[in-house]
């Protein structure tokens, strides 16, 4: 059955905030004054974090508004400090960033939706370290979900491993280091990424492959090669 698109994930969304960011350029390229400081490079980022923040919002994604809500102030933030007459600046951009962190840490540990792919459940665990193990026969219901702490994963039963799998990560906000056999190749898929994913790099001919899932990543992700499935 062919997934229906929703507004913020099909072209006109997007198209609609190029026409509107254009109409912002050529406005300014013909002489139009914005006033405040409001050059049309900060009023074209405020686009495009408005589409973000909205994104968030209409999939009612609430833990996620904090960075797109604290990039729109740290890019508008020197034309409304010049609207309330406090010169150019009204609070450390490391203050505004390192909030946003807390901010999403502390509401997705509250918050902690559970996921289902293929009818298995899995739930992070609470703020603090953790490690999970998978079973290599069945990974197409392999999820890590809404965990704050570090997370380490293995799998079991590799030899039983049919192929062409997948590993889920969600509403990821710390680090995890996923344990992959070594002669498996990786192939990501993800959205909704501010963090980093990393994958060391394969030489060879890969027995297997295993797609890796990163949606709503503002931690890191990293594949580790060291043979530490469990059989």
């Amino acid at each position: 059955m062919k997934e229906k698109k929703s507004l913020y994930t099909r072209p006109i969304f997007w198209g609609i905030v190029l026409i509107l960011a254009a109409v912002v350029l050529v406005l300014d390229g013909i002489g139009v004054s914005f006033g405040l400081g409001l050059t049309p490079w900060r009023i074209v980022g405020a686009v495009f974090l408005l589409a973000w923040l909205i994104c968030e919002i209409v999939r009612l994604r609430f833990t996620n508004v904090f960075f797109p809500l604290a990039f729109l102030f740290l890019v508008m933030e020197q034309p409304l400090a010049s609207f309330l007459g406090r010169g150019n600046d009204l609070i450390s951009n490391w203050i505004v960033l390192v909030a946003a962190l807390m901010l999403t840490i502390g509401t997705k540990a509250v918050f902690r939706p559970k996921h289902v792919v293929n009818g298995e459940v899995v739930r992070g665990s609470r703020i603090g370290s953790q490690t999970l193990y998978f079973d290599a026969a069945a990974l197409s219901g392999a999820v890590v979900a809404n965990h704050v702490g570090p997370t380490e994963v293995y799998l079991t039963n590799c030899a039983a491993y049919p192929g062409e799998g997948t590993l889920a990560v969600k509403d990821n906000v710390g680090p995890v280091n996923f344990h992959l056999p070594a002669d498996w190749h990786v192939v990501t898929d993800a959205a909704d990424n501010i963090g980093s994913i990393t994958i060391p790099q394969q030489d060879g001919v890969a027995s297997h492959t295993v797609t890796l899932k990163v949606r709503d990543n503002v931690g890191s992700v990293t594949v580790v090669f060291d043979d530490a499935g469990r059989d």
